[in-house]
């Protein structure tokens, strides 16, 4: 029986709907499920190679600030943070992006993600986005675009 360690395991490798139906069946028979992540819009949160554990919704569904694995209206898999939720709409943001992607429905999420495993060792996926310098310039620039967009419509009155 499998203590859900990234160390006790066996490799698979599958991809895209293979990689989200395994995810979804070990998920529902409350198995958990350690995967390699490849893309950087989780970082500092997930790094690109690390291992990231999948777990069942169990008794709840996602909620705001927990990572997800979800079924993008495409069919392609993400690994995102719930961002906001709406009725039966979630949007779904990585850490390192600036803006959220396209809603899905909570029925197109598979399995919560709670653990990672990288080269710090092995720890909690926390409840919320950690802080990023990339993600705070772009906010600064926002701002900024925003303060000045209003004084300059300040000046033409």
């Amino acid at each position: 029986m499998s203590d859900g360690s990234a160390t006790n395991s066996r490799v698979l490798a599958v991809e895209g709907a293979d990689f989200l139906a395994t995810v979804a069946v070990a998920a529902a028979a409350s198995v958990p499920v350690w995967f390699r992540v490849r893309g950087t819009s989780m970082t500092p949160a997930i790094q690109p190679n690390a291992l990231v554990r999948a777990v069942g919704l169990s008794a709840r569904s996602a909620r705001r600030g927990d990572v997800v694995v979800a079924r993008r209206a495409d069919g392609s898999p993400v690994v995102h943070r719930v961002w906001w939720q709406q009725g039966r709409r979630l949007w779904l943001k990585g850490d390192a992006r600036l803006a959220p992607d396209a809603p899905v429905t909570v029925d197109a999420v598979v399995a919560i993600a709670d653990r990672v495993r990288d080269e710090r060792g092995e720890r909690p996926l926390e409840g919320r986005a950690a802080w990023s310098p990339r993600l705070a310039l772009g906010r600064w620039r926002r701002h900024l675009r925003g303060v000045v967009t209003r004084r300059q419509g300040m000046v033409r009155s």
